[in-house]
Parts: structure tokens; C-alpha cells; sequence
């Protein structure tokens, strides 16, 4: 059984190279957030993490943050995606944005299948309905996906299509429009 934890002000440092070696698994090379980057990240937004646990050991995570309208840009428009080049200043506070990054989803090979990805993205899900709830403008949640599993999650979490670079830069851009409260 696994447990979701939220990461938050009091979470450790120490996550950081646990999130480090999931990626050494599930990411290319070139598609791998490095220490400094993450580190200077969580310092700016320590809840940027849903972690996944079984037995103490993080095996999986979920990595989001609310963006300045200018990564927002460099994104959707410019289609450009920057995992280390995302500075602390591209984390803006909910109060000035209306634009989530979904970063990254990433969970190692023995436990995959397990229903942990799901998971990780329903309590994102619920996060963002709360901020909602809140009275907080989320617009939308945009997604670089580098992977097919990735590109997979993305269409079942219903993120649709944005731009398709692929062949050119591979990866590919998904946003998620979330409604308006009525």
C-alpha cells in the first residue's frame, strides 16, 4: 500500500535527491531537472511535490507550481520547454497568476501499475479544485510530456493537445482549460 503526502515548508531538503533518482530511472538524460535547479525551485515553493511513499521510500512524484505570465508565454507560445532554466522567479504566488506548470510525473519501474499515478494526480486535482474553492483565477494547467506513458497520463487526466514539437524538440505541450465556479 502507498501513501500521498503533500510537501510543504517543513518538508526536508533530503526529497531532492530521491526526486533526482527517480528521474535517473524514468527520464532521458536531457529531459532530467539537475540539483541546484530543484533546490532553488523548492526553497521559492516547498508545496510543489505530491510524493508518493511505500514503506518510508519515495517512489514516485508529482511536480507543479503556479508560473509568471512569461514562462506561461515561453511555453504555450513560443513553445519552449525549460526544466533546469526555470528560475524562482518563474514561481509567481497564486494571488498573481492564473497558470499552473504541471512539471513532471514520475514513478519508478517495480511500482508502476499500482494505481500510484492516479493517485498522485487526484490529489493534484483536488489541490487545484480547493484553490478554486478559495477564490483563487486557476485558468488553466499546462504540461510538457516527454514520454509516451507521459503523453498517456496527460489524455486520461484530460489535458488536451497544445503543440506538437516531437519531431523537432521532443516533447510535446498539453493544457488542461479548468471551468470557471459558477
Amino acid at each position: 500500500m502507498f501513501t500521498i503526502v503533500a510537501s510543504n515548508k517543513d518538508t526536508k531538503e533530503d526529497i531532492i535527491n530521491e526526486i533526482i533518482k527517480i528521474e535517473n530511472e524514468v527520464y532521458e538524460e536531457s529531459m532530467r531537472g539537475d540539483y541546484k535547479s530543484i533546490k532553488a525551485r523548492f526553497y521559492k515553493y516547498p508545496e510543489m511535490f505530491f510524493l508518493a511513499y511505500i514503506e518510508n521510500k519515495i517512489v514516485g512524484y508529482f511536480c507543479f507550481f503556479p508560473i509568471s505570465q512569461k514562462l506561461y508565454e515561453d511555453i504555450v507560445c513560443k513553445k519552449e520547454f525549460r526544466d533546469s532554466d526555470i528560475i524562482p522567479e518563474d514561481i509567481v504566488p497564486f494571488e498573481e497568476t492564473s497558470h499552473i506548470y504541471a512539471l513532471s510525473i514520475a514513478i519508478l519501474k517495480n511500482y508502476q501499475n499500482l494505481g500510484i499515478g492516479k493517485a498522485l494526480m487526484d490529489n493534484f486535482e483536488n489541490f487545484i479544485g480547493n484553490k478554486k474553492l478559495e477564490g483563487y483565477d486557476i485558468e488553466d494547467i499546462i504540461a510538457t510530456v516527454v514520454s509516451k506513458d507521459g503523453e498517456k497520463c496527460a489524455i486520461k487526466n484530460g489535458f488536451e493537445l497544445c503543440h506538437d514539437v516531437w519531431d523537432e524538440k521532443g516533447y510535446k505541450i498539453y493544457i488542461k482549460r479548468i471551468p470557471k465556479l459558477q
